[in-house]
């Protein structure tokens, strides 16, 4: 029976050092826990071993570290209703390979369908379900392939599927949440925009021929909006274009011209705006690392899947500083608070998790919080935006109205 060397918490305070035999890193991590301890790392003593893990390692934190690369071609709420369905079907006691077959009959997604016919093929092969899932980062994130691979280890695969996919749909609601927040203010923005565009392209140039035997006496808002109308007349086209390519260039380009964090430091520090950002990283980040614990993934390694799920290079490279700490033996909750970048409320209810033993329960509560005071300060910008951006379009159409009436006003009050 191949031995591991393990590293483990017992209390919040101490750390302790072993080795123990197991069938399996999994059934390693299950013993060191029914010991009464809390598993940091597990990995194989053996030589050889050691060299087939250490690469495995490296190759989990670089798949972690393309976290905040990877975008699935696959909506977050497709990978949740499959993997629901799936979870169902091998809790009735159907095999996978044949609940993949099912599912990809089914399945209206083309790309999902196509990935769900190689992961039966791969399947067919003799390869384990993480293991297929591995050939497709593409659309299924580290996290979901950690939390399956753990479910195999354990023999809880279909509850590590279902955890997924409660997770997958709380992630797919907060992004719904947030695109239906931004929908009607970006329309009216754009409603807005084409609004001055037409008005001051096509209207405005077409009554300058009025106020030509006024040319002298043109009040100032008169002559900037007809300077602005002769301006877009001629080029409006190439205008737009431009706009649409800096549009799409500037989100881009902005974090190469600015100093590495500058960008995510400045959004953090913004009114309201800066504490949305961060309870949308934390939420996903407490999620994250609650669920890779309540299914059986060592802490460190969990924390090595959660980190870059975080968005914020600040908060990102924070979390990264605490890991270290974590591996040199202090506690959780002292690493956060040591960083300066989360509150009080997230770093004491980390220290009261880890000192009762609970500390997955309450990563959960935590993200529960943070969600649902997201969805809060989501519904109050949304109203607060409705209004600032009425109030921003109708005062420029009200100053062009007001610069083409008040030559008329003035040859009225001159007759």
């Amino acid at each position: 029976m191949p031995e591991y060397e393990y590293r483990a918490k017992d209390g919040p305070e101490r750390l302790i050092e072993g080795v123990l035999q197991a069938a399996s890193e999994m059934d390693a991590v299950e013993r060191i826990s029914q010991m009464g301890y809390v598993p940091v790392s597990v990995r194989p003593r053996s030589g050889a071993a050691r060299s087939e893990a250490q690469p495995a390692a490296r190759q989990t934190a670089s798949v972690g570290g393309a976290l905040t690369r990877w975008r699935s071609s696959v909506p977050d709420g497709t990978l949740a209703l499959f993997s629901r369905h799936l979870s169902s079907l091998i809790r009735s006691g159907v095999p996978i390979l044949r609940g993949l077959t099912l599912l990809s009959e089914q399945e209206r997604h083309h790309r999902l369908k196509a990935v769900l016919d190689a992961l039966a093929e791969q399947i067919k092969r003799g390869s384990t379900l993480s293991g297929a899932l591995r050939r497709h980062a593409d659309v299924f994130p580290p996290t979901y392939i950690a939390m399956v691979e753990a479910g195999e280890g354990s023999g809880s695969l279909q509850e590590a599927l279902a955890r997924i996919a409660v997770y997958l749909r709380k992630q797919s609601e907060l992004q719904s949440k947030v695109r239906r927040a931004l929908a009607y203010p970006l329309f009216l923005s754009g409603a807005g925009a084409g609004s001055v565009i037409f008005l001051l392209a096509f209207v405005v140039p077409r009554l300058s021929g009025l106020f030509n035997s006024m040319e002298g006496r043109l009040p100032l808002p008169t002559r900037v909006i007809l300077t602005a109308g002769n301006v877009l007349e001629k080029a409006w086209f190439p205008l737009i274009v431009l706009t649409a390519v800096l549009a799409l260039v500037l989100p881009r380009l902005l974090p190469r011209l600015m100093p590495a964090g500058a960008l995510d430091a400045f959004r953090l520090r913004l009114p309201l705006l800066g504490e949305v950002v961060f309870k949308a990283d934390a939420a996903r980040f407490c999620r994250t690392l609650e669920m890779s614990l309540s299914n059986g993934i060592a802490f460190v390694e969990a924390l090595r899947v959660a980190v870059p799920t975080v968005r914020n290079i600040l908060l990102r490279d924070a979390l990264e500083e605490v890991e270290d700490r974590i591996k040199k033996g202090e506690p959780f909750g002292r690493g956060l608070r040591a960083s300066g970048l989360f509150p009080p409320f997230l770093c004491n209810l980390v220290s009261i998790g880890e000192e009762s033993g609970r500390l997955d329960e309450v990563l959960g509560e935590i993200a529960d919080a943070y969600e649902q005071d997201l969805d809060e300060k989501t519904a109050f910008l949304t109203t607060l935006l409705e209004p600032a951006m009425i109030l921003v379009v109708g005062s420029v159409i009200a100053f062009i109205v007001m610069g083409i009436l008040l030559p008329i006003f003035e040859m009225n009050s001159g007759l």
